[in-house]
């Protein structure tokens, strides 16, 4: 742009709209002070992915928790024995989590609770039919394709809700996996095929992706989990701690394990039937046949001792040939206190 003329030469043009691409990728165009063109890449301070990438080893705890309850969840319902395997958790835009996803594949879009926002879980059709043949009575030798039925008819109406029937199922574990942590809850709303057709999320909103491999009889699948960054973003911090609340820091938690654990351990416990005070010289004297006279009435209540400490009264009797005493109330602080004082 010369002079009066407002027009722009095809030079400036070019590097115009060269800068205006850079930029829409994340790159800045700049000119050194040499004359020299560079590159500047530009920190987006609102939608960085700084820490995105970061390892959260409490939801990696949730998610070993999980597969544990998973593998249960999945041996009472095929009767067989499972196994399923963790992997790690993942930051990524949804556009790149969609793309991971085969089609047709079996999806279910959810209701997230505690843990606010939608969600998806999505199962491998070779895992999904075969636990559908296992409810319906039916043997899943017969199946050759699973990808390739489901692409050719889907899922028939029964098969929608028994397949939400098994997220329930697979939800009440990831609930569970989620206790110490946060309330976490999911309710399936609709099962879709193509991912294209569950894209409840924005494309370039971040969310975490967690993949769960699983064998059970002999068919393998994977099934993934997949939930908003926003939603775990009030409990970020506790999620990169490491540290898991167990639960055991109110009274109410750990009470009834102590107790537990004390009812094995052993104590002394004595009956006392009473006290006498006698001189050197008397007891110099005593033989064989001699009487000692206690201080009590034969029919007075005997105190009994726990760990030198009287805690019962009671009345001397016998129980399979040996001396016993039945117990006929505990004594309060205030007997307690007398009875001690009471003592020489």
């Amino acid at each position: 742009m010369k002079g009066d003329d407002q027009s722009l030469s095809a030079a400036e043009l070019d590097a115009l709209v060269e800068t205006i691409h850079a930029t829409g990728e994340g790159r800045v165009v700049d000119v050194a002070p040499d004359g020299r063109r560079r590159e500047v890449v530009r920190f987006d301070l609102v939608n960085s992915r700084a820490g995105a990438d970061g390892r959260l080893p409490t939801l990696d705890i949730v998610h070993e928790r999980f597969a544990g309850h998973l593998a249960e969840a999945l041996g009472r319902l095929t009767g067989g024995q499972a196994s399923v395997r963790p992997d790690s958790a993942v930051m990524l835009k949804f556009a790149e989590s969609q793309a991971s996803l085969p089609s047709p594949f079996a999806i279910m879009v959810l209701e997230l609770t505690g843990l606010r926002g939608a969600g998806l879980m999505a199962m491998d059709p070779a895992l999904l039919f075969y636990l559908l043949d296992v409810r319906l009575g039916g043997s899943p030798k017969g199946l050759t394709d699973p990808t390739a039925i489901l692409a050719q008819r889907g899922l028939t109406s029964v098969e929608k809700r028994i397949f939400s029937g098994f997220v329930r199922t697979f939800a009440d574990e990831l609930s569970k996996a989620w206790e110490g942590v946060a309330t976490f809850g999911a309710s399936p709303i609709r099962a879709e095929i193509e991912p294209k057709h569950a894209a409840v999320f924005e494309a370039s909103e971040l969310v975490v992706q967690a993949v769960f491999q699983v064998e059970v009889a002999g068919v393998a699948g994977a099934l993934r989990l997949v939930i908003p960054y926003s939603a775990i973003k009030p409990i970020e911090k506790k999620l990169a701690s490491g540290l898991l609340d167990s639960g055991m820091d109110t009274p109410d938690a750990w009470m009834p394990l102590v107790a537990h654990c004390l009812k094995g351990v052993s104590v002394q416990c004595t009956a006392e039937f009473g006290r006498t005070t006698i001189t050197l010289g008397e007891l110099s004297g005593l033989t064989v046949g001699s009487v000692i006279r206690l201080d009590r009435d034969p029919d007075c209540e005997l105190t009994v001792n726990v760990e030198g400490t009287p805690k019962f009264a009671g009345a001397l009797s016998t129980s399979h040939g040996n001396f016993a005493v039945t117990l006929q109330r505990r004594l309060g602080p205030e007997d307690t206190e007398i009875r001690k004082e009471s003592r020489p």
